[in-house]
């Protein structure tokens, strides 16, 4: 055979580079003992590790083959008279030099073969995948109701390899793995298995390139109902008792959130409400800003049980800061409502609307024509009450926000249900003091 030798190529602190060199060859007359070989090595010449090696697939005069496995046979592309590029990636580990070596063996004059373009690059670094859009068709399931993630996975110098579905029943301890199936285009969903009423259930969705490169979501959540509430009921948003039926929950941490929150969690001039109870209360502005958001939103409480019940009382805390230049819209609402069928038929119970077509101010909305006329909100928790007449065994409570923009928030805690209380006077024993 023949070679040629290229010696010393700097190759200092690079780990990852890719061989290519483009080959070509006549579509006959190579033998058996015919081959055509690039390799590189790393210690001066000591080792040889094989890049590209082509030969016939054992018989005369046939044409090469890439030899896939180096077993001197070809069992690979075949090449012809136009060039084809062939490349290899390899990985380093402390080299500072590379020779690379061609060795060709053709003893005849129909045994033609040609090389150009050989080159050593560096490997282009693999972008991250994505994950995206990531949801739950979770509407607030009951213990036997399985749930269904979606997410979307994409990567731009490669294809998805996998995507799982990581769930657990405490966050940051998501020790359940689904291998999730790509369904449409781009959308890979899982299934989280039916659990236990009042759990609520973690999880993220995590996707693997083909360079195995990964990319995780944030970690999202959902309610699985609780067989039933009782009066009196009560929630101050400490912890997770209703379920998102619109929307989805989200908190940037400034002027985009929906859902239970701390004063400090919404921060950049978004904080400032005071007269809370506990920890946690529940707030929304521009709810549809994140992905998977709508606008409007909604929550719910259902199951509450109410049998003998024939009138209740609400209560609830509400506040809005509306700071900045704006405040809410015509379009803008909190609109609390309750239902009696399981859902069927929502009725009002109470509503807040701006007291402007644009940039008001939240206020109770007290004839129902979509305007503020009632008391005003304020930074401060102020108290609502109304009372409702009912006459069945349960009550679904919702509460559905519209705000669209970074100025446009209301919050709200401390929402209650109890029996109407029933005041007696006992005239009987009425004692009046003598006349003097």
């Amino acid at each position: 055979p023949s070679q040629i030798t290229w010696s010393g190529i700097d190759v200092t602190g690079q780990t990852d580079l890719r061989i290519a060199a483009d080959y070509a060859a006549n579509s006959g007359g190579l033998d058996a003992t015919d081959y055509m070989t690039l390799e590189y090595s790393v210690d001066g010449g000591s080792t040889w590790n094989t890049v590209h090696y082509f030969t016939t697939d054992g018989c005369g005069n046939c044409a090469f083959q890439e030899d896939t496995d180096l077993n001197a046979i070809g069992d690979g592309t075949t090449l012809t008279t136009t060039f084809q590029t062939f490349t290899k990636d390899i990985v380093l580990s402390s080299a500072t030099s590379m020779d690379l070596r061609l060795t060709i063996a053709a003893n005849s004059g129909n045994e033609a073969v040609a090389v150009d373009n050989i080159s050593v690059d560096v490997l282009p670094s693999n972008e991250l995948p994505t994950v995206s859009n990531v949801s739950d068709d979770a509407n607030c399931p009951d213990a036997s109701t399985s749930v269904t993630v979606s997410a979307d996975a994409s990567d731009t110098d490669g294809s998805i390899a996998s995507a799982v579905l990581n769930w657990g029943t405490a966050t940051g301890s998501l020790g359940n793995a689904v291998s999730m199936t790509l369904s449409t285009g781009s959308t890979y969903t899982g299934v989280v298995p039916a659990q236990a009423a009042g759990t609520t259930v973690y999880y993220e969705v995590v996707v693997t390139d083909d360079g195995g490169a990964t990319a995780t979501s944030t970690e999202s959540s959902y309610l699985v109902i609780p067989n039933a509430f009782t009066l009196p009921f009560a929630d101050n948003f400490d912890v997770q008792n209703y379920c998102v039926t619109q929307g989805l929950e989200a908190i940037d941490g400034a002027y985009d959130y929906f859902g239970r929150v701390t004063d400090a969690s919404i921060g950049n001039g978004a904080s400032g409400y005071s007269g809370f109870t506990g920890t946690y209360f529940f707030a929304a502005q521009d709810v549809d800003a994140e992905p998977g958001q709508s606008n409007p939103a909604s929550i719910q409480w259902s199951g509450i049980d109410i049998t003998g019940i024939s009138s209740l009382d609400f209560s609830g805390d509400f506040a809005s800061i509306a700071f900045g230049s704006g405040g809410p819209d015509a379009t803008d609402s909190c609109l609390f409502e309750y239902s009696t069928d399981g859902g069927t038929i929502w009725n009002d119970l109470i509503s807040f609307r701006s007291t402007a077509s644009s940039n008001g101010v939240f206020a109770e909305d007290t004839d129902g024509d979509g305007v503020g006329d009632g008391t005003s909100l304020t930074s401060a928790m102020q108290n609502f009450r109304k009372t409702i007449a009912v006459s069945a065994t349960t009550l679904d409570l919702r509460v559905t926000v519209a705000a669209g923009t970074g100025s446009e928030d209301i919050a709200f805690d401390e929402i209650q249900l109890y029996e109407t209380p029933v005041f007696t006077m006992d005239f009987v024993n009425l004692q009046f003091p003598a006349s003097g």
